[in-house]
């Protein structure tokens, strides 16, 4: 991995939970519906795993797991594999805007993802949760965070407004080579685009695929957590 990436992905490791102020709150929810499990040797499909937080702090207290570790970025993914190096992670690269072919024959216990989905068009949103839905198992669960938007403009509005606020304030003490770090992270992505729907509208949609009762579990503004079995 070239040198300058490195050095960007560890900044992002730092300043992440600084940017997305609830962003530590969201991982702690859904690796505590993982770690709480009475299953053992669970298996685990991260969709967009970035550079594996979320499987370290799991793995920290369930070394039984056994992840699949799913990204767009092979840099990320790079990045990750040394992160979690001898827990035996699978990882594989892939644009789920694309593709949705995340995994194997082998069915999941849990398939989790964090602040992904809002970047995939609702047509795209529908296919991977059809596809997470036809991976699961029989009683799996499928848990993932993202951003949100309000049928309320008003909200809406103030959603931006804080988001804002969050990223210029994380920002204002940044040295030139800072920045610099911060804008290579987003090189190693395509140009975002985000397609925000609302709580109900995602619950909607899950229930639709087939999912029993999804429900938003945890919110704090724009940003929140949905929970759904199969």
């Amino acid at each position: 991995m070239h040198q300058d990436i490195k050095q960007a992905l560890l900044f992002y490791d730092k300043i992440i939970g600084k940017r997305v102020r609830c962003y530590k709150a969201m991982l702690d929810i859904i690796a505590n519906f993982v770690i709480s499990s009475n299953q053992k040797n669970l298996r685990v499909i991260d969709l967009g795993c970035g550079t594996s937080t979320l499987e370290k702090m799991i793995l920290q207290q369930r070394v039984d797991i056994k992840f699949v570790c799913v990204d767009y970025s092979k840099e990320m993914l790079d990045f990750s594999a040394k992160k979690l190096a001898g827990f035996g992670a699978q990882f594989l690269q892939l644009d789920l805007a694309k593709n949705q072919q995340f995994a194997d024959n082998q069915k999941a216990d849990f398939i989790i993802s964090n602040l992904v989905f809002h970047s995939l068009a609702e047509g795209v949103k529908q296919k991977v949760f059809k596809a997470v839905f036809e991976t699961l198992k029989k009683d799996g669960l499928f848990i993932f965070g993202d951003k949100f938007s309000s049928v309320f403009k008003p909200i809406n509005e103030l959603f931006v407004e804080t988001s804002a606020k969050w990223s210029s304030e994380l920002k204002q003490n940044w040295t030139i080579q800072e920045h610099k770090k911060y804008e290579t992270i987003w090189k190693l992505y395509p140009e975002e685009r985000e397609f925000l729907l609302t709580t109900e509208e995602y619950c909607k949609l899950l229930k639709n695929t087939g999912f029993q009762s999804p429900d938003c579990i945890y919110r704090m503004y724009q940003y929140g957590i949905l929970y759904a079995k199969k």
